[in-house]
């Protein structure tokens, strides 16, 4: 084919861009994961911290941190998307319709729901069994994932997952065996902060679940921080009820740590 003269496309090619564009918001893997995992384990310690220095309780609003935290997401995910917004072909307005933007709202829900639940298993557990018990979420995520979005899991991911739940039920009943006896698991503290992140957890692959769905498959070439943009509106809607309700949810905490 004869040669083209520069800056021509053919019809339906894709509009390259400047690899600073591309690889700007772009972190390794390795980073993410690591960030990640630090952030996880650093925020039960700071928890326990900041209660050993107020007397065992927890010194703040845990509606308003929820509601903060949202805040700062919604804030960072605008700027990412204002800032790359010139460089993309699409940047998700065009096509946005009013239906799949409310679709947000359920797993905004879920999500403020878990984040409040979060603060009161950190009450009720010491930071090792919560740290443990927070890895629950990997099961029902691994099943609803196989379910609801038909990914496939090899044999030794599926004997990795049912080897997570063995560990996690042999390490904390032999633990609570060896402090209190076996009788008392389930009056515990400890007992019922597992409930909370057992309940905690399939409610996060619910609501991961269905946030994968929103992301992948409704308006799939929207950029991702537009789309996450949405999901922390609605996020701060709903805290923002929560922190409304902050007595009843202050009583709903009295009654599980009594």
């Amino acid at each position: 084919s004869p040669p083209r003269p520069p800056g021509c496309r053919c019809a339906g090619e894709r509009k390259q861009h400047a690899p600073d564009n591309v690889l700007s918001f772009t972190l390794p893997p390795s980073l993410s994961i690591s960030l990640s995992l630090f952030s996880r384990v650093w925020q039960s310690l700071l928890v326990e911290l900041a209660k050993s220095l107020n007397g065992g309780a927890t010194p703040f609003d845990t509606p308003s941190a929820v509601f903060f935290t949202e805040l700062l997401k919604l804030l960072i995910a605008l700027a990412l998307w204002l800032r790359e917004r010139p460089s993309l072909e699409y940047d998700g307005l065009s096509g946005w319709q009013f239906t799949p933007f409310l679709l947000f709202a359920i797993p905004a829900l879920l999500f403020i729901v878990q984040n409040n639940a979060v603060f009161l298993a950190m009450e009720l557990l010491d930071p090792p069994t919560f740290q443990l018990w927070a890895c629950f979420k990997v099961i029902p995520v691994g099943v609803l994932a196989r379910v609801a979005l038909g990914q496939r899991r090899s044999r030794v991911q599926w004997a990795a997952l049912l080897l997570l739940a063995l560990g996690m039920a042999v390490t904390t009943l032999g633990a609570e065996k060896s402090k209190h006896g076996l009788s008392r698991l389930g009056t515990s503290r400890q007992a019922r902060g597992i409930l909370v992140l057992v309940a905690n957890g399939c409610l996060s692959a619910t609501s991961g679940i269905l946030n994968e769905w929103l992301i992948k498959y409704q308006d799939p070439k929207a950029p991702l921080m537009f789309k996450n943009a949405q999901l922390y509106f609605f996020g701060i809607l709903v805290a923002a009820v929560g922190c409304a309700c902050i007595p009843a949810l202050v009583a709903v905490r009295l009654v599980a740590l009594a």
